[in-house]
Formats: C-alpha cells, sequence, structure tokens
C-alpha cells in the first residue's frame, strides 16, 4: 500500500523515506526519513511534507484563529505588518480598502511568530502565502474550480486553459509512458478531471462531467495504459481534503487507494522527488499560480523548480493571466469569486489584494518570458492575446465566441526539457 510514495524524499534532507501505517487505517500513518528521522504525517493518502519551520508557523496560524483572545498584539504589530504589506507587495498600505481587521489581524500575529522562530525573509513570503490560500479554501471548489459550479469567469478561463493542456499531454502520452505535476493543485481539478480519464467506472456524480465534456472527461484506454501517475502539490490542508472528498464523490478513491494519484502538502519549492527518469513529465503552474507568488525571486524559484521536476524529459506548462486585460477583466472577474477570494481590497497597475489576504500579479508576455530566461528555460514559446486561437472540435466544451473572449486573459507559456536542460 502506497508503494509510490517511494518517489517522495525528506524536504530536509532529500533522505529516503518509509512509511508507517496507522494500525487502524493503511490511508492514514506517517513517513519517516532514514537519513534525519523527520516525520510526516500522512492523513488521507496525502503526506504532509512541509518543512518543520514552516509546518510548527502553519499549526500556530490555527491556534491563534481558533482563540485570538490568548494571543494579544499590540499597535506595533499592526503598524508591522502594515509595513509588511507596502515593501513587499508592493502596495502603498494607504490605498488598500480593508473590509476589516482579520486579515490584518492574522497577518500581524503570523509576522511576530515568523520573527521569533527565526524564518528568512522568502520563508516568511511562503508562508503569507498559505494564510491567503487557507483564508479562500472554503468555498474555491464551488465558486472557482467545478465546472458545474463555478462562476462563468472563473471556469470559461479554466476551460480554455484545459483545451491547450490537453493537447501537451496528448502529445506526451504518444511518446510514451507519462506523469502529470501540477504545481498548486488547490482543490484538484486538474486531478479530477485526468483521473476521469483513466477510471471506467465513474459514480452518477462522476459522470456528469462526462457528460459536460466528453473529448476532455472520456475513459481513453491509452490513457489508463500510459498515464502513470497524477501527482498534485498544493501548501494548503483545506485545499488537499476538498481534492479527496471530490475524487471520492465521483467514484475515483481507488485511484488514491492505488496511488495512481498522489496529493502531497508541500512548498513546491522545498518538495523533492526521485521519478523514474523514462517517463515523459507534464509538470504544470495553472491558473495564475505564478502570479500568487510573493515577488520575482518566488517566480523565479517556481519555474526552476518546475524544471527540475520535469528533467530529464518533459515539458513546463504555465498559465497565468494577460497585463493587457487587466483593466478590461480584473474587476468583473474578482467580483464574480468574491465568496471565495473576499472582497477587493486593491486593484490596479496590474495587481490584486483582496481583504482575505489573496495577492496575484497579471503578466505582460514579455515578463513572463524573461522569468523563464532567469530560470533557465530559454526555448519558452509564450502564447497571448491574437496569437492563441480557438479551437473549433471543443465547442461543446466552451463556444467559439467564449473562447475568443478569455483568451483574452491568458497567457500560455511552454517550455521543453530535454536532457536536464
Amino acid at each position: 500500500m502506497l508503494r509510490q510514495f517511494e518517489f517522495l524524499r525528506c524536504s530536509v534532507c532529500k533522505g529516503r523515506l518509509r512509511f508507517k501505517p496507522h494500525l487502524l487505517s493503511h490511508s492514514q500513518g506517517e513517513l519517516i526519513c532514514n537519513e534525519c528521522g523527520v516525520r510526516y504525517e500522512v492523513k488521507d493518502y496525502a503526506p504532509d511534507m512541509l518543512p518543520p519551520k514552516i509546518r510548527q508557523i502553519s499549526l500556530g496560524i490555527d491556534k491563534f484563529n481558533h482563540s485570538p483572545h490568548k494571543f494579544p498584539l499590540n499597535q506595533e504589530d499592526y503598524v508591522s505588518s502594515g509595513k509588511w504589506i507596502s515593501n513587499h507587495l508592493g502596495i502603498d498600505e494607504r490605498s488598500i480598502k480593508w473590509g476589516g481587521l482579520g486579515f490584518r489581524h492574522q497577518l500581524a500575529f503570523m509576522l511576530k511568530q515568523c520573527s521569533e522562530i527565526g524564518l528568512s525573509l522568502e520563508e516568511m513570503k511562503l508562508v503569507i502565502g498559505i494564510l491567503a490560500s487557507r483564508n479562500m479554501s472554503g468555498k474555491y471548489k464551488s465558486y472557482v474550480a467545478d465546472q458545474l459550479s463555478a462562476s462563468e469567469e472563473a471556469s470559461g478561463y479554466e476551460a480554455y486553459e484545459d483545451i491547450m493542456l490537453r493537447k501537451e499531454v496528448d502529445e506526451s502520452i504518444e511518446k510514451g509512458d507519462t506523469a502529470i505535476i501540477e504545481i498548486g493543485s488547490g482543490v484538484g481539478r486538474l486531478l479530477h478531471q485526468y483521473g476521469t480519464c483513466i477510471s471506467r467506472i465513474l459514480s452518477p456524480h462522476g459522470s456528469k462531467y462526462r457528460r459536460l465534456a466528453r473529448l476532455l472527461y472520456d475513459y481513453r484506454s491509452d490513457y489508463e495504459e500510459r498515464l502513470k501517475l497524477i501527482f498534485g502539490i498544493d501548501f494548503e490542508w483545506k485545499m488537499i481534503r476538498k481534492a479527496s472528498m471530490w475524487l471520492r464523490k465521483s467514484g475515483l478513491e481507488n485511484l488514491l487507494k492505488n496511488q495512481k494519484i498522489v496529493q502531497a502538502r508541500g512548498l513546491a519549492t522545498e518538495l523533492y522527488v526521485d521519478l523514474d527518469a523514462r517517463l515523459n513529465k507534464v509538470v504544470t503552474i495553472l491558473f495564475s499560480t505564478l502570479g500568487n507568488q510573493l515577488g520575482e525571486s518566488l517566480q523565479i524559484k517556481m519555474l526552476e523548480k518546475a524544471k527540475e521536476l520535469a528533467s530529464p524529459n518533459g515539458i513546463v506548462f504555465v498559465s497565468v493571466f494577460n497585463r493587457d486585460a487587466f483593466d478590461e477583466q480584473a474587476e468583473s472577474y474578482y467580483r464574480s469569486i468574491e465568496a471565495s477570494v473576499g472582497k477587493i481590497a486593491y486593484c490596479k497597475n496590474g495587481v490584486f489584494l483582496s481583504d482575505r489576504g489573496v495577492f496575484s500579479v497579471w503578466f505582460y508576455d514579455d515578463r513572463l518570458r524573461d522569468l523563464f530566461k532567469k530560470a533557465g528555460m530559454n526555448n519558452a514559446e509564450v502564447l497571448s492575446g491574437k496569437d492563441l486561437q480557438p479551437y473549433e472540435e471543443y465547442k461543446n466544451y466552451i463556444g467559439t465566441e467564449e473562447q475568443k473572449e478569455f483568451k483574452k486573459r491568458a497567457i500560455i507559456a511552454t517550455a521543453t526539457v530535454r536532457n536536464g536542460h
């Protein structure tokens, strides 16, 4: 059981791990590093691979949210959080329209805790991302990710994104055995979609997706044979739990049990794997996950990790939001998913921040191309606007006119990795 966890390595020392199952359930237990002894809890078939310091901060914010009165903060703590926003998000705090003190309260506590534990600036930025993800996780599936219920602004973009990615996966499958790795897998939209392609039988709920778009959700024998692993990485446990529930509801639990689908909680930049070098890898960073990273250095690190995961042979597929469409589409898009991300606190100059701490940057294509080069991928093909074309064969999934509208918000970049380069 859980044999494919063998490809995971310790987040601290990159050592090999052994699985110790819970006495009552093989879906629970812990992974133990043979080298340094660090332990990683496994819940519902998903290991928590966060490094110990980051895990400590995450547990701290859980305790704070449960009983904030036990962790008093002073005015200096709030001033520090305001300065942090100005210095590291590039937003003048005076221009932010806060809907309440919730996120500011959490941020002030978290920054204080980070300082006490001794986290670096880069680690602090990662932790703020975890906080934001947690604050929007409750309704993220319903309003953003699920094609049956998400807002049209979200689902339309995702549908176009799905089409572009499917073409890359098809090419990889044609060449041989393939692994799909998603950085920032959230509530498991991609895991769910490709899971339906390798499962002969779905529940009545899962069958609804096949009726929605057979070209994307239908069972395919070549996928069942050659798609060896669908691996999702996300740093928020609530997102992973939502993904597990979605997979089960659609009748895909067997794919979790036999490790055809693997989820792991972790920081992508601090997660290490040792996959079969013969596999073709399709490494994805979807739905502007790259733009949610706080600052260029983290964006480059994420792309460098994607290249590492795609090595020795594979592709890196990235979808971000197009800065050229920001003034036209940003405010209506974020209002359509307000129930998940929170109210708009700032939405100007290609930057979005909500009152729940959800942050995102929209890119010009030249900017994205430059990030790929800095991450060591000089061959990236970056397409946006008129370069992206509607696809007639998918018009029953998303109409041609809708494709034309939603592709305005898309920049799609694909880089090929061959022999590790």
